[in-house]
């Protein structure tokens, strides 16, 4: 009796231990396919294939036990990826329900998302909004540099296309009328005048209508450290523009103002005569915008295009030529310009 007792026993545990070694193993078996799953959704979303991505996504989420993880996993950033799947397939709906489901650090680039909806929507000047907010709210985000890249192709909408500008001016031509007359009174410039009316000749009749865009409200900053000249309306960002700026610190910091602007300046240069626009030897290019009369400092083109992005001047910052030439447009005598370095916000 006693050998019978001890081999059911023996069975007994024999049975626990092989069902206790089953599950353990089909556990293991789970947690190694739902990996497999996770990583092949993910492989896939980088692939931009979003449909399977995303039923794969779904599945993962499906089986994996959210109060009693099997395993640690990024559920902010699964959530994150599958509304960007949704919102690739035109479902914004859903899209938002799980991007709502994401923590604070997916949050700018949601919006941004949410933003680019307005941009597709057609809806700009909404659109236009929201992106200033995000730069306000994030103004060193990696999505910055998308944002502003939307934000510079609304602008040239406003500027020269029929998108509204705010504070604009429809003004009817008025007998003895000119562009430089209507320029003068309404503090802008006649290039963008003729550009944004479309005009090809300076020729005015009286009756006509023009749309006039104040550029009293915009102003320059120039960021040393990185090589960039900002274009802000209202303080705010308007477009970016790279550039070339003085070598071993030659570009001075500080406050400044637009004090005189020229097309196809002559370069003045102490000890030679004149060097006229044109001449190779002229390094100001077709612009010149002075901010510095006393120290000869001004932005110019860069006749060399290889020097932007560098530090290679004598103190001027230098602009490619299509640069430089819309600038020249933006800004009239007596635009603010601010020139930092070492971090200043931007």
């Amino acid at each position: 009796m006693k050998k019978k007792k001890f081999l059911i026993i023996f069975l007994v545990i024999i049975g626990v231990v092989s069902l206790w070694g089953w599950k353990k193993g089909a556990t293991q078996r789970k947690i190694f396919r739902l990996k497999e799953i996770l990583e092949e959704a993910n492989a896939l979303f980088e692939k931009s294939q979003w449909e399977e991505s995303l039923r794969l996504f779904e599945e993962f989420l499906n089986n994996y036990d959210i109060q009693n993880p099997p395993f640690p996993a990024d559920l902010y950033r699964i959530y994150y990826r599958i509304g960007y799947c949704y919102e690739e397939k035109g479902d914004r709906e859903k899209a938002d329900k799980y991007w709502d489901k994401t923590s604070d650090e997916y949050k700018p680039v949601v919006e941004f998302y949410r933003g680019l909806r307005l941009w597709k929507d057609e809806n700009y000047l909404e659109c236009r909004e929201k992106f200033l907010a995000l730069l306000d709210k994030y103004p060193n985000h990696p999505m910055k540099e998308k944002v502003e890249d939307t934000l510079t192709q609304i602008h040239d909408m406003m500027l020269y296309g029929d998108l509204p500008f705010p504070g604009s001016i429809e003004y009817e031509v008025k007998p003895g009328d000119s562009l430089y007359r209507i320029a003068k009174k309404f503090s802008t410039t006649i290039d963008l005048l003729m550009r944004k009316n479309h005009l090809s000749t300076a020729f005015l009749k009286p009756g006509m209508k023009l749309m006039v865009i104040p550029l009293k409200d915009f102003s320059v900053l120039v960021d040393l450290d990185h090589n960039l000249l900002y274009l802000r309306f209202k303080g705010k960002f308007f477009k970016k523009y790279p550039i070339a700026s003085g070598r071993d610190n030659l570009t001075p910091t500080g406050k400044f103002s637009v004090v005189s602007k020229l097309k196809n300046p002559v370069w003045y240069v102490k000890g030679r005569k004149p060097i006229p626009p044109g001449s190779p030897e002229n390094i100001l290019g077709s612009r010149w915008i002075g901010i510095d009369e006393k120290r000869g400092i001004g932005i110019h083109e860069a006749v060399n295009p290889q020097d932007i992005g560098k530090y290679v001047s004598n103190g001027c910052i230098r602009m490619l030529k299509r640069d430089v030439e819309e600038l020249y447009d933006l800004v009239i005598k007596g635009t603010p310009v601010e020139i930092v370095r070492e971090g200043s916000q931007i």
